[in-house]
């Protein structure tokens, strides 16, 4: 497994293990980010953007390898964007294997981690982009977090989106996080 990778993933874990344990009886509620108006975010090193509720907070101090690192005004959800060259892969990476290795590490951090019954979903984010998904869930540290994982690639970057919250409240967080991803673009800023 490569360090990077875990280094990357335990980060994302402390983060969100912080900001848990120190909001856990914050509101759930979801409805309103729903329906409230969205602005765009862009990468710190490419031209991806994705839009996020106006009232989410940006934070890449969550995730010291983050290029978009965006908190819930309730600090319910997190959504943090890695991106990593190409070419520290081998020529023949697909998507999926870049997945994989995310998962293998996720798995690794979380205690009795499992993923949904239907493992990797092909999928498209914003306009098309092609992307493979997955739910994860497990516990670290005594609290129970769900994540939706995302991989993609753009002409010179592998990408993951991990966007987490806790268990009890993925029912609630799921169609934002997906309509989250669904203004993801490549475009010059």
């Amino acid at each position: 497994m490569n360090k990077k990778h875990s280094v990357i993933l335990v980060l994302i874990a402390c983060m969100l293990l912080t900001t848990f344990t120190s909001c856990i009886l914050g509101s759930t509620s979801n409805k309103s980010e729903e329906d409230e108006s969205f602005r765009a975010v862009h990468s710190t090193i490419s031209d991806l953007a994705i839009s996020f509720p106006s009232s989410w907070d940006e934070n890449l101090e969550m995730n010291e390898e983050a290029t978009i690192g965006m908190l819930s005004s309730n600090n319910r959800q997190s959504f943090v964007v890695i991106e990593e060259p190409i070419s520290d892969f081998a020529d023949d990476m697909s998507i999926q294997d870049y997945g994989d290795i995310i998962l293998e590490n996720m798995k690794d951090m979380l205690s009795d981690a499992e993923t949904g019954a239907e493992g990797w979903v092909e999928t498209s984010i914003g306009d098309g982009i092609p992307a493979m998904q997955i739910f994860i869930k497990g516990t670290m540290e005594k609290i129970k977090f769900s994540y939706l994982v995302t991989v993609f690639k753009e002409s010179d970057e592998f990408c993951q989106a991990v966007a987490c919250t806790s268990q009890s409240d993925y029912d609630d967080s799921e169609a934002l996080f997906k309509k989250i991803l669904s203004t993801a673009e490549f475009s010059a800023s």
